[in-house]
């Protein structure tokens, strides 16, 4: 490094040179390095934090490999009632916010009137029953993979886990003073107290371990635990599959107080009565019928316009119970005259793994729902084709086609289909 040029008194230029050695070069990078690791640690560049401390920290001189990291968070979808929150670290509860997050460490209880659906970033849900306590032990999350761990500490829970879709999902649950993994694409329900509980599966699979306790526990099996007693495990009757109305079917009545809604619903191995509940929460809560029936079939009515939720328990000469599947939604609707638009459901058909295709005709000119999603394609001469998400294997799959046209009138039929 130098001053540049320096002009003489006889007018000459001279240039001058400093030199700086090999060993101030070397201290100078040293300090530079040094206070880019002191910003690094310091949280002056957070972006660049997790690389390099691992880097620095000895992970090698090799190849560094980067994990992108998801928000691990939570959320309710739902919220009916008394629902309470303890974030962690705090010592007192707060009231649950509709659509607010959680987070490792919170704690949700339910009063007795509550009722809370929450959602985790790996698509896991759990629905608590009112007088329920859970703590999130854990919930962690990468693009490849997730990490969900609940503490069932007191009351009902069902709970849900997502579809691994490429990643390693693992959704633990612990109650009483045993531990459960599910698998994938799993349904289950929890219910402890007192050091006792229990855990019935519906779908999937889930291993529980206590101490040098294993066992592995199949659809519609429930696991009873209770302390010094070894696992005991039990058939129950499997839930009915919900046929009619089916999910999100519109009933059309032109006096809906005085027409009957008629109710179906599949046949259970060992069932001795069937339980119908209705609600207009699709949480299940204040039910406004539970009906019990020997038969797979039932008439309400009385019904006032609106839209409703109904579920089917099946019990056996035990007094067991599965938990009952997703409700199905259905709405009255009043209608001033009666329909006499064409409507018709020509074919059903499977084009990829729970992916339909629904081609049918009606007027031309209608517009044209099928499961309350509007059909795009409704061509010049009244036929329609509609291709379906994908849905859950499931028997007898409602399909619920509606069309209206510019008069008003109004056709509506359902449909059932074994998606493989």
């Amino acid at each position: 490094m130098g001053n540049g040029f320096h002009a003489k008194d006889d007018g000459q230029v001279a240039i001058q040179w400093r030199f700086i050695t090999y060993r101030t070069l070397f201290l100078i990078g040293f300090l530079i390095v040094a206070a880019v690791i002191l910003a690094v640690y310091s949280g002056v560049f957070p972006h660049l934090s997790s690389g390099l401390r691992a880097w620095l920290n000895g992970s090698g001189g090799g190849t560094v490999v980067a994990t992108t990291n998801l928000t691990p968070q939570a959320r309710f979808m739902n919220v009916e009632g008394g629902v309470l929150v303890k974030p962690a670290g705090s010592a007192e509860f707060q009231p649950a916010q509709p659509s607010g997050t959680l987070h490792q460490g919170d704690t949700v209880q339910t009063q007795g009137d509550g009722w809370a659906r929450i959602e985790f970033s790996d698509d896991t849900t759990y629905m608590l029953s009112p007088n329920s306590l859970i703590v999130i032990e854990q919930n962690q999350a990468t693009a490849s993979s997730s990490l969900v761990s609940i503490n069932v500490t007191s009351g009902r829970v069902d709970l849900s886990t997502g579809h691994a879709d490429g990643r390693q999902i693992t959704s633990r649950v612990q109650f009483a003073d045993a531990a459960a993994s599910l698998h994938q694409d799993s349904r289950a329900e929890v219910v402890t107290s007192a050091q006792k509980g229990s855990l019935t599966v519906v779908a999937g699979l889930a291993s529980v371990r206590r101490g040098k306790e294993a066992i592995q526990v199949h659809p519609f099996q429930r696991l009873s635990v209770a302390p010094g007693q070894a696992f005991n495990v039990q058939t129950v009757p499997a839930a009915p599959q919900l046929i009619t109305p089916g999910n999100l079917s519109p009933i059309l009545a032109r006096d809906p107080r005085s027409a009957a809604v008629h109710f179906s619903w599949t046949a259970v191995a060992g069932a001795k009565v069937y339980h119908l509940h209705l609600s207009r929460s699709p949480l299940m809560s204040n039910l406004l019928e539970d009906r019990a029936t020997a038969a797979t079939s039932l008439d309400l009515d009385g019904l006032p316009p609106g839209s409703y939720y109904w579920t089917v328990s099946a019990v056996d000469a035990a007094g067991r119970s599965a938990p009952e599947l997703d409700a199905n939604k259905f709405t009255i609707i009043v209608s001033l005259a009666q329909s006499k638009l064409p409507l018709a459901v020509d074919k059903i058909s499977e084009i990829a793994p729970g992916v339909l295709e629904v081609d049918g005709h009606t007027q031309p000119g209608a517009k044209v729902l099928v499961n309350d999603e509007v059909v795009g394609l409704v061509r010049n001469d009244g036929t329609f084709q509609y291709v379906t998400p994908q849905l859950p294997r499931q028997d007898n799959y409602a399909i619920t086609v509606t069309a209206e046209d510019n008069a008003g009138r109004v056709a509506t039929l359902t449909k059932t289909y074994n998606v493989q």
